[in-house]
């Protein structure tokens, strides 16, 4: 995953953008984010296709209704392999990567603006998850 200075400077700039755009939600007044993960059960081969995603291989560009701003598959600071794919839009993003330890695929999520904006990010995480393992099968 990208460092926790990449991931403040990624929420700060979101906010400033959010209030740039008038859509209502002011840094000051919204410095709460939601966030959660999902563990989907992963096989070996599963997990080995998910390390070998390239941002490419995504064609969607938008996300919960936003236009996709950066699709990453190496940590911006430091160009290390993230083991999957994360993606993000103006108010949130979502990783879906496999876990070194367990048999599990794990998607991360956050949302700057609610519980259903975040659902919306996990719902879409979870279709591209299906995706690559069903593409993997064939």
């Amino acid at each position: 995953m990208p460092s926790a200075k990449w991931s403040f400077l990624f929420r700060l700039w979101a906010r400033i953008a959010l209030e740039i755009e008038g859509v209502g939600v002011k840094p000051s007044s919204r410095w709460m984010t939601v966030y959660a993960r999902i563990d989907l059960p992963a096989t070996a081969a599963q997990k080995r296709t998910l390390k070998s995603l390239r941002a490419e291989t995504l064609t969607a560009s938008q996300l919960a209704g936003e236009p996709i701003i950066a699709k990453l598959t190496k940590a911006p600071d430091n160009g290390a392999e993230i083991g999957g794919l994360k993606v993000a839009a103006r108010s949130g993003w979502f990783a879906v990567r496999s876990s070194g330890t367990e048999d599990l695929c794990k998607i991360y999520a956050e949302s700057l603006r609610s519980e259903e904006h975040l659902k919306r990010f996990q719902d879409e995480a979870l279709t591209i998850a299906q995706d690559v393992f069903n593409n993997q099968a064939n």
